[in-house]
């Protein structure tokens, strides 16, 4: 699997390799085979991109979530690295180098508004539990502040 090139005929076998019986296989597709193939999480299709969060993240063995996690982080990093469009000058409070900004191009990875909603969650909860410096960057309000699981605000 590991040196089976990344192509549209061979993407369906090693997706299907999420599921695998062994833990160690799981585990690959997520630490070594996907981080070394894809150069964007777009190669993927929205459902492709699903998937991959469902099975990793929801994965039964430990070694697989964290795998899945720390790929999905990289996800998001890649996607906070890109440059961003002309015209977005908008500005959050608390945000630090575009993170804010990233996080929003990050959810449109996923079908925020369908069924994907609930993964797109799992995405970044993964992306705030492998990097929890993540959350000191957001200010929130009100009441939301008193709600947040996680971060110092």
């Amino acid at each position: 699997m590991v040196n089976v090139p990344l192509t549209h005929n061979t993407i369906g076998a090693i997706l299907s390799r999420t599921r695998d019986i062994d833990p160690v296989t799981r585990k690959l597709v997520y630490a070594a085979v996907l981080p070394s193939k894809l150069s964007h999480p777009r190669q993927l299709s929205i459902a492709q991109r699903e998937l991959v969060v469902k099975d990793g993240l929801g994965d039964r063995e430990p070694g697989v979530r964290v795998a899945a996690g720390k790929l999905v982080t990289t996800w998001f990093d890649g996607i906070c690295g890109e440059k961003v469009e002309e015209g977005d000058d908008h500005t959050w409070e608390g945000d630090d180098g575009g993170v804010m900004k990233g996080l929003v191009r990050f959810l449109s990875l996923f079908d925020v508004v369908g069924p994907g909603e609930a993964l797109a969650v799992d995405a970044i909860l993964a992306v705030f539990s492998t990097r929890p410096e993540t959350c000191d960057v957001f200010v929130f309000s009100g009441a939301l502040r008193l709600s947040l699981p996680f971060g110092s605000h």
